[in-house]
């Protein structure tokens, strides 16, 4: 009898097709972005690794084949996004795409300036005259903060501490938004906003009980009435 002769195995050498869901080649992304590989073989896909730059940035093992990239550390600029697919065999497919990252710095690492608030404070009342304080930093310097009064221009200072006065009586009562916009050698900025309420009147007041002119003996209530357009503590 002849020999059992074990039928030929063909060899695979064709890759996965691969290509991006999401994100769009060309497309503007920020904060923790969602990439969806689409990926297939006439076999079995059995990995999909992501790489931003070159760099790696995760490994997947099973399908969907999805990610998350978070951009929120990059400078705006623009990134090759590339996903390799393998099959059973070992075969590569790739697909690339160029996405822009929209970021608070640029790629070189040159950030915008931070600012705050140090006086006054967010949902304060306000009375009089006062000193609106800021505290602003930068990679390199902050050359100026300009403040601002419901989008109006109160004033720029461009010395350390940071603090300008604001006659509040030259304003309605009510709330009002005040804006920091700090600027740094680069002329990148940075701000900050708050609301305030002014409230320059004083509660209008009235004696209810006795009324006038009434002969009072031994002890009385004194009734009154207090009202005020903005707030009665």
């Amino acid at each position: 009898l002849a020999p059992d002769v074990e039928p030929e195995q063909l060899q695979d050498l064709t890759p996965p097709s691969v290509e991006f869901v999401t994100p769009e080649a060309g497309a503007s992304v920020e904060g923790v972005v969602a990439v969806e590989i689409d990926a297939q073989d006439e076999d079995v896909v059995v990995s999909v690794t992501l790489r931003v730059d070159g760099a790696l940035l995760a490994i997947d093992d099973e399908a969907p084949w999805t990610f998350e990239w978070d951009t929120s550390a990059l400078g705006t600029g623009s990134y090759v996004l590339e996903a390799e697919a393998k099959d059973a065999s070992g075969n590569p497919g790739t697909a690339f795409i160029e996405v822009t990252v929209l970021g608070a710095c640029d790629k070189d690492g040159d950030c915008p300036p931070t600012v705050e608030f140090l006086a006054p404070l967010a949902d304060a009342y306000v009375r009089g005259e006062l000193e609106i304080k800021a505290a602003a930093s930068d990679d390199e310097a902050v050359v100026k903060i300009r403040y601002l009064v419901d989008d109006g221009l109160l004033q720029e200072d461009s010395q350390v501490p940071f603090k300008v006065p604001w006659d509040t009586t030259e304003f309605d009562d009510g709330v009002h938004v005040l804006e920091l916009i700090a600027y740094d050698t680069t002329d990148k900025t940075g701000s900050a906003t708050i609301q305030v309420t002014v409230d320059n009147s004083p509660p209008e007041l009235s004696l209810v009980s006795p009324e006038e002119g009434a002969v009072l003996h031994d002890e009385i209530l004194l009734v009154a009435d207090a009202t005020d357009e903005i707030l009665m503590d």
